[in-house]
């Protein structure tokens, strides 16, 4: 059973999108895999949602980090590793596949822990969408709605 690490809650938002990023790159399809995502957009879109963030910014810090992971994509390779995601590659370098997916679920949901041990008791029952993406994909629902509420016509909500 792996341990739970969370970034505390006033982390900057950008930190998360490298976290999100650096681990889409260190783990790739695996990674993926493990989120419960059938490809990187969908991955950029949901995680994107999910933190407030632009999907584009998501798949920006995934392309900055391939250079040091072994997989196919080139990314930044023209570049150096900018400071702050270098440090942050430093500061969770030695995690696991298991362990870093938990915190990436972490930081996009709301109640990480809670939603982990949930996780587990879905598994159980071997469904075929995870746990894990319907949760990710209802925040970034609610995220969606709440952004365009303003601009929906009044008198069709009852």
């Amino acid at each position: 059973m792996s341990k739970l690490i969370q970034i505390p809650n006033e982390t900057a938002i950008r930190e998360k999108q490298i976290v999100a990023g650096l681990f889409l790159s260190k783990f790739d399809k695996a990674g993926l895999k493990t989120l419960g995502f059938s490809g990187f957009t969908e991955a950029f879109n949901t995680i994107g949602f999910a933190l407030g963030a632009k999907p584009a910014s998501i798949k920006n810090y995934r392309d900055e980090f391939d250079p040091i992971y072994s997989n196919q994509r080139k990314g930044w390779h023209k570049r150096p590793l900018r400071a702050y995601c270098k440090a942050v590659s430093e500061r969770y370098k030695n995690l696991s596949l298991a362990e870093f997916s938990t915190l990436v679920k972490s930081l996009t949901y709301s109640a990480g822990a809670l939603d982990v041990l949930e996780e587990k008791v879905d598994d159980l029952t071997s469904t075929d969408s995870s746990f894990a993406k319907r949760l990710i994909t209802g925040l970034a629902a609610e995220n969606y709605f709440e952004s365009v509420h303003p601009s929906l016509p009044h008198g069709l909500w009852f």
